[in-house]
């Protein structure tokens, strides 16, 4: 009876003693790993840090964009109205720029750096340039209307950055600040909204846009679908070629790979995944010598159309309600054409 009494509480001991070792096992192999990963982590960090990428963007990425007090305006005549208006729009874009910076700022801090980017799906991309790009295009107007606001300077210092790190082809096409010249100096030509002139009739337009092939770009799949039925009736762009697409990428990449080059492309001026500006930027960079004329709802003044023949616009159609009248849409859009070949043809020098 007392050896099996004995034996119990060896067994007892032996069990208890093995509880303490297993559970100091377990602390010991926890405690090995959150050291291994808060090493691994302090280690990258650390080489984050000491990047000379990082270092010359920390400005950019770290530091709050904070308006001035009073941005002051280069147009000295402005109303009281106007002059709140203009104020509430720099702090509402600069707040903008602001959300985004720390929204964007976990990401843009490891994607800064080679060795922790990763590759972007395309969508991922599509997304954070439709954030960024209309953003840094009101920056831009901004900067043109201030006199040099190291606010607006510091924020477009950042969308310029974020914008070529997500599409590295958008550093020859995004200008530098500095050389923006001012919306004032910047030349329009007459009749930039491509109106036909009273006193000189439009030809036949069969005739008049013959074999050539104009494209429409625009987000709306019920807007290309009211063109293509259209064209297909024989009212829009008589005789032309039509081809419509909803993506800038998707139309950039046929524009590369196609052996057929458009002679006009109509494009909207906020897209679902780029801007009109951007497409436009692009295709001038790329050689292209044809038509770009915005077709658009916004008004037609003529701060937009300095915008648009600074962004490399040759025209612009406007589709709202108050400047179609008795035209219809496709009409208007057809007579655009024309106008711009007309201009084209009394602009080339005579042979």
């Amino acid at each position: 009876m007392k050896i099996l009494a004995t034996c119990l509480l060896c067994c007892v001991a032996l069990v208890s003693h093995a509880q303490v070792f297993q559970k100091a096992g377990e602390i010991s192999a926890a405690t090995l790993r959150t050291g291994t990963v808060a090493s691994i982590q302090a280690s990258r960090i650390a080489q984050v840090a000491n990047t000379a990428r990082l270092q010359a963007m920390r400005p950019l990425i770290f530091t709050s964009i904070t308006p001035q007090a009073q941005p002051q305006f280069r147009q000295t005549r402005l109303s009281p109205v106007k002059l709140q208006q203009l104020t509430q729009q720099y702090r509402q874009t600069l707040q903008e720029a602001e959300t985004l910076r720390k929204a964007a700022f976990p990401f843009l801090y490891y994607q800064s750096h080679p060795a922790m980017s990763r590759p972007l799906s395309r969508q991922e991309k599509k997304d954070w340039l439709n954030k960024i790009l209309p953003l840094h295009h009101r920056l831009t107007t901004l900067y043109q209307a201030t006199e040099k606001d190291p606010a607006l300077s510091a924020a477009l210092d950042y969308t310029t950055y974020f914008a070529c790190l997500i599409d590295p082809s958008l550093t020859h096409t995004l200008p530098a600040k500095d050389s923006v010249p001012a919306m004032s100096s910047i030349p329009v030509t007459d009749n930039f909204f491509l109106y036909p002139q009273e006193d000189s009739p439009l030809p036949e337009p069969v005739t008049d846009l013959e074999n050539k092939l104009i494209v429409i770009v625009n987000d709306s799949d019920s807007l290309l679908d009211f063109f293509e039925k259209y064209y297909q009736y024989g009212v829009l762009f008589p005789a032309a070629k039509l081809y419509t697409e909803a993506s800038v990428a998707e139309f950039l990449l046929w524009f590369q790979s196609s052996d057929l080059k458009p002679d006009i492309v109509f494009t909207d001026i906020q897209l679902g995944d780029s801007t009109g500006y951007h497409l436009a930027g692009e295709l001038r960079r790329m050689g292209f010598e044809g038509g770009i004329i915005a077709l658009t709802s916004y008004t037609e003044t003529e701060k937009m159309a300095r915008t648009l023949t600074h962004g490399g616009f040759d025209g612009m159609v406007s589709i709202a309600p108050q400047y179609l009248g008795k035209i219809p849409v496709v009409q208007r859009i057809t007579q655009a054409a024309q106008v711009y070949y007309q201009q084209k043809a009394a602009s080339s020098p005579a042979k």
